[in-house]
């Protein structure tokens, strides 16, 4: 009866349906050309490397299908009303395949073009919600960082910014998060040809209970402007 009578009505309860139709193809056309990028990246690199390089690439891409293809499983469940529904009818699940795989292509473009040399400055990710900003060594071989993490499906969050001290291909910031806190936090940095390993250690002050700074972090590029007056604050902290 109620179709009936109120025939405007009817029309716009197929509105949202209408839209929500046009959004979920949207996503799945974004994320199919992000995955053509990524074939051809992928394509790329495995021309370049060694065996047992490939290897522990394809380990590495093995696990990191598994977390992309979780995450999106669990944003799709998030936004689905019905718990046997297709998963894939969410625009969420694209939409977090996206995004997600976007920053798996900047990190496979960073290995697939390390630089030559030993390089500190830039903007470097891991391929699991790290961001690690690092400001160019001054004449002490110090050198300002930012780093921030969203981790997991629960999107636990860390930020931490301090000035390290370089040593070659390392370097350390340690920090007391409360002045009546008996262990210091301590970030250490391990660097290679545009791959930097981070070692955390007493470092749940700056995060939530998920997340964490530890990982393998690859330089995508160079610092921008914005960034390098956000980094600029982080001299302003460094202990006396």
């Amino acid at each position: 009866m109620k179709n009936v009578i109120i025939l405007g009505g009817v029309f716009l309860l197929f509105i949202p349906l209408f839209l929500s139709g046009k959004e979920l193809e949207s996503a799945k056309a974004a994320y199919g050309k992000i995955d053509t990028e990524l074939n051809k990246v992928w394509s790329k690199l495995k021309d370049s490397l060694y065996e047992t390089e490939l290897d522990e690439l394809q380990k590495k891409q093995r696990n990191w299908l598994e977390y992309r293809n979780y995450m999106a499983e669990h944003a799709a469940r998030n936004t689905l009303l019905d718990s046997d529904a297709d998963l894939e009818q969410s625009a969420d699940y694209w939409e977090t395949m996206t995004y997600i795989t976007e920053a798996r292509v900047e990190v496979l473009k960073a290995l697939l073009n390390k630089p030559d040399d030993l390089v500190w400055e830039g903007v470097w990710r891991d391929s699991y919600g790290g961001l690690l900003l690092i400001q160019k060594p001054d004449d002490d071989q110090k050198i300002p960082f930012l780093l921030e993490c969203v981790r997991g499906p629960t999107f636990h969050l860390g930020e931490l910014d301090g000035i390290a001290q370089t040593n070659g291909r390392m370097a350390r910031f340690s920090t007391q998060a409360f002045e009546d806190e008996e262990k210091q936090t301590w970030i250490t940095f391990l660097l290679k040809q545009g791959e930097l390993e981070v070692i955390g250690e007493n470092t749940h002050f700056f995060h939530g209970a998920r997340a964490h700074f530890d990982g393998h972090y690859y330089r995508i590029g160079a610092l921008t402007p914005k960034w390098k007056e956000h980094l600029d604050k982080a001299r302003a902290t460094e202990d006396p």
